[in-house]
């Protein structure tokens, strides 16, 4: 590695890009990576005379859905911190 450039067999970590730390796999919620999966790659072409699929098929759709509560959860809970770290109530 020179400098903060690192070689192109490392990460954007400067690590081995099958480690658990590289930058591929950042976000850490399961939920996240497989709507990443799902969303890479276009969806297929219709068939021909077929009328083009109208909004996100059913599976991204359902990923949306729990990434959205799971982030609705998860700014409560850091609401409720912040709250009892400024409040000190014990």
């Amino acid at each position: 590695m020179d400098g903060l450039r690192g070689s192109s067999k490392e990460g954007h970590l400067g690590l081995d890009p099958g480690s658990r730390l590289s930058c591929r796999s950042a976000p850490a919620l399961p939920t996240v990576n497989k709507l990443i999966a799902a969303t890479s790659a276009p969806p297929p072409a219709p068939a021909p005379g077929a009328a083009p699929p109208s909004g996100p098929p059913p599976h991204v759709a359902a990923l949306v859905k729990r990434g959205r509560q799971i982030g609705m959860i998860q700014a409560v809970l850091i609401v409720v911190i912040v709250f009892l770290m400024v409040t000190k109530p014990f």
